[in-house]
Parts: C-alpha cells; sequence; structure tokens
C-alpha cells in the first residue's frame, strides 16, 4: 500500500506528496485495505465528476446505465485538459472540392407538384377578374381584356385602356375588394395589376435549371421566371457581377445557395472556385466545402483579391493574352501542361461599416468588378441598409436583383419607386439591368437539397 512508500522518494514520480501518504496511511490505519479501496472509489468518482461536469448524484443515477454518451465524455474529458500541449481539437479539413472534375447532377435535388395550387389559383384569378371587371364598370373606365398569367407568386392581368381613368382612385377601389397585395403598371395604354397569389407554387432548383435549352458547361445562369413564365438569365463570364438588395427574410440567403448550387451544376469543379466573406455567419453550412472568411476586415479581404486579380493579369499578359477565355485557349491550343487558369466567384455578404471605412471599400470593389472580368473573377455583393446603396455601389454593377425591402425610403434609393415594399418573401424580386426592370421569381433551395449536394460532395 502507498504508507511503503513514505520516505523513498517515490513521491515524485507517483505524485500525491506527503500529505497524500499520511492521508492514505490514516485511512489504512483506521479502517485496513477496505477503507483505502473505498477512498480510492471515491475519489475515482470525484474525477469522473470534475472531468464530466456533472454533480456525484446524478453521476451515481447514471452509472452503470450503458456508456453510450461515451463520446461526449471524452470530449469534456479532452476540454478539461485543454491546456496541456496538444489538447486543442484540429479544425475539420475542408474537402477540396475544386480540384475535382465533376458536376453535380440535376437528379438529386427535389421535385415539388404544383397542380392543384395552380388549378385553385386559377379559379381564383377568375373570380378576381370579375371583380376588376365591375370596378371598372363603376368608373366608367372603358376598357379591353388583353391578358392573364399565372405565375409560382403572382398572377398578371393586362387590360388595354380606351378612356381617361384616375389610376389612385383605382387603386383604392380594388384594393378595397381585393384583400390580396396589388402592384399597378402603366405602359402606355395598357394597363397591369399584378396581384400575390392566394395559392402560391414552388419554383423548384431543378425545375428552373431545367428549362435551360443549353444547361452544361456554360456560365449563363437562369436567374428566374417573368411573370409570363419567361427565363431571365445572366452570362457570369461576361460583367457578370451582380449586386443583391433586400431586407432579412426575403429570399436573398437562399438565392446564394442557388447561385453556388448552379455552378456546381452547370461547370465542372475544376474550372472555378468560390470563397464567401460572411461576417454574419449566414453560410456556416458551405464550411466544410468551400472558404468562408470571417476574421479579416472587408479591405483587408478585398486587398487579397486584388493582389490575386494582379498576379493573375501578369500571369495572362505574359502569355500574350487578354482575357482568362484567351489565356486558356492558348494553353490548348499550344498543347501546355500547365493546368488551365480557374475562375474565381467571390460573394460579399452584407457587414457593418462607417462611411470612412466604406468609401474605401466601394473604390476597392470598383478596381475588383472592372479588372476582375478579365481575370475571371466575378463578384455578388449583399446589401440589407439603405446606407450602403451609394452612387458608386449602383453604378459598378450591370446586374442587380432587388428582393423585399422594409421601408419606401430604401425602395426609393434603389428603384426611384416604392415597388420594392410591395414584393413576396421567398424569393419574388425585379432584376434590374441595362434595358429595363422584370419581376422575376427565383428557385428554392430545400434543406434537404443542401444536404444533398453536401453528402455528393464528400
Amino acid at each position: 500500500v502507498y504508507k511503503d512508500f513514505i520516505a523513498t522518494n517515490a513521491d515524485t514520480y507517483l505524485g500525491g506528496g506527503l500529505i497524500g501518504a499520511l492521508m492514505f496511511y490514516a485511512v489504512y490505519y483506521l479502517f485496513g485495505t477496505v477503507g483505502v479501496v473505498l477512498i480510492g472509489i471515491i475519489m475515482i468518482f470525484f474525477g469522473v465528476s470534475l472531468i464530466i461536469n456533472k454533480p456525484i448524484i446524478e453521476l451515481l443515477k447514471i452509472f452503470g446505465k450503458g456508456t453510450k454518451n461515451i463520446g461526449k465524455y471524452a470530449k469534456n474529458f479532452n476540454n478539461f485538459f485543454k491546456y496541456q500541449i496538444g489538447s486543442e481539437r484540429k479544425k475539420t479539413m475542408k474537402r477540396d472540392i475544386f480540384s475535382r472534375s465533376q458536376q453535380v447532377p440535376l437528379k438529386i435535388f427535389e421535385e415539388h407538384q404544383n397542380v392543384m395550387n395552380y388549378n385553385f389559383q386559377e379559379k381564383h384569378c377568375l373570380e378576381m377578374k370579375s371583380l376588376i371587371h365591375s370596378v371598372f364598370n363603376n368608373l366608367h373606365i372603358e376598357y379591353k381584356d388583353a391578358d392573364m398569367s399565372i405565375s409560382y407568386k403572382i398572377s398578371s392581368f393586362r387590360f388595354t385602356i380606351f378612356s381617361d381613368y384616375n389610376l389612385k382612385t383605382l387603386t383604392d377601389r380594388l384594393r378595397n375588394v381585393i384583400e390580396e397585395d396589388m402592384l399597378f403598371a402603366q405602359d402606355g395604354n395598357s394597363l397591369i395589376i399584378q396581384v400575390a397569389n392566394k395559392y402560391p407554387q414552388v419554383l423548384t432548383f431543378r425545375e428552373l435549371l431545367t428549362k435551360q435549352a443549353d444547361l452544361k458547361d456554360n456560365y449563363l445562369l437562369p436567374l428566374g421566371l417573368t411573370y409570363e413564365n419567361k427565363l431571365c438569365e445572366a452570362d457570369l463570364s461576361r460583367s457578370g457581377n451582380l449586386l443583391l438588395v433586400g431586407s432579412k427574410g426575403s429570399g436573398i440567403r437562399n438565392f446564394i445557395n442557388y447561385y453556388v448550387f448552379a455552378l456546381f451544376a452547370k461547370v465542372k469543379l475544376n474550372e472555378y472556385t468560390i470563397e464567401i466573406y460572411d461576417k454574419q455567419n449566414d453560410f456556416n453550412h458551405f464550411e466544410p466545402i468551400m472558404r468562408i472568411v470571417k476574421e479579416k476586415e472587408i479591405n483587408d479581404y478585398l486587398n487579397e483579391v486584388i493582389e490575386d486579380i494582379d498576379s493573375k493579369l501578369e500571369r495572362i499578359n505574359k502569355f500574350g493574352a487578354s482575357t482568362i477565355d484567351e489565356y486558356n485557349k492558348k494553353l490548348e491550343i499550344e498543347g501546355a501542361k500547365e493546368a488551365p487558369m480557374q475562375r474565381k466567384f467571390i460573394i460579399i455578404n452584407h457587414f457593418q461599416a462607417d462611411r470612412e471605412t466604406y468609401s474605401f471599400f466601394e473604390n476597392k470593389l470598383m478596381y475588383v468588378t472592372q479588372l476582375g472580368e478579365k481575370a475571371g473573377v466575378t463578384s455578388v455583393y449583399v446589401v440589407r441598409e439603405e446606407f450602403y446603396i451609394t452612387s458608386i455601389i449602383m453604378s459598378i454593377f450591370t446586374h442587380k436583383l432587388v428582393f423585399k425591402v422594409d421601408s419606401v425610403p430604401f425602395s426609393a434609393k434603389v428603384m426611384n419607386n416604392e415597388n420594392a415594399t410591395f414584393l413576396q418573401s421567398q424569393g419574388d424580386c425585379f432584376y434590374l439591368n441595362q434595358i429595363r426592370a422584370r419581376r422575376i421569381q427565383t428557385a428554392l433551395v430545400s434543406k434537404k437539397d443542401i444536404e444533398a449536394v453536401l453528402s455528393h460532395l464528400k
């Protein structure tokens, strides 16, 4: 027993010291070997209690019930000794998916049946059309039905008007008899009335991409469907920078998921990389498969992006080319062993900044969007608040998606009207480019879709 080691210097390697030795000796003297064993068991319980952070009484209740929680206990044990060398848990290594020559198949994404809701909505639209006719007649408005279309979140009625009328009076009357949200637009002698669907439908990721005539091996991204159910696209390889504006819950986060997965489905993974600047932790689910930047300040991150652009442009120019496409084409023609240059997509989630910091950000972002195109760097920037919409930001993005915003001033700053406040959530938005504004419905990416993609890319 322990008493035999008193005055033998054994405590220097056995631990416990003189006090521990005397304690064990006293217990042994009073209670014999059984007492020493009991004290040892009690000390073991105290030690386990400390490690797993549970009181002795609770520990006694669960003692003997098996080892189903052994993994959690091991983790707590590791945390208990976090100050010892090598005790920190290593971060999960990201899978290098952007070195693989593969695409994500559409078959892993969900399908949704919309037939029932469409039939209900069609019947409801006929009833609303009758109400609109009644209001026209009461206001002595001469009209002719042009067309009616039912989309996923809204239904549209187009009329040709042959007489003068007061739009405000008309809208007030219609809002008294139709309870759904409405948006009005005048185009010459045409009047368009858009009404939120009472029976909305779901535009899935799979359905939207299958509407493309040429799906694979191109950067032509289907943004969504217009209210006439026509495909709306943007070429990400040519002036493909995209500004996303909208308040919380408007559908922007879902659209970023769609944007990433659409690239996965359309183009081989080894032809590009994607990274997200995400101070808000909105896209943690992407951490296992791509770089998520959280710790850096925004301007430090853009300095890194600018260095990458400059490095790529230097390589491109030295090879006698002017763009990434020319560079890769020359590599292919000359049979060079060098791997083709990858495109890069950077997604900048909304962040907080003071006016001075934001001014520097605008200048750096302008550099990235203008010179980045030649180097194959495409930017997506998310804005959630009115403060961050400036004339510079609006000017450097050719493509803009405006989702629902929570105030008229915010809408007016982006669209010069209040229409963005009337949008529905869940992906209903305006697509603004140099031609005109179009109302479109973006696709839904479900939780099961996300899980399916992450599982496929293991």
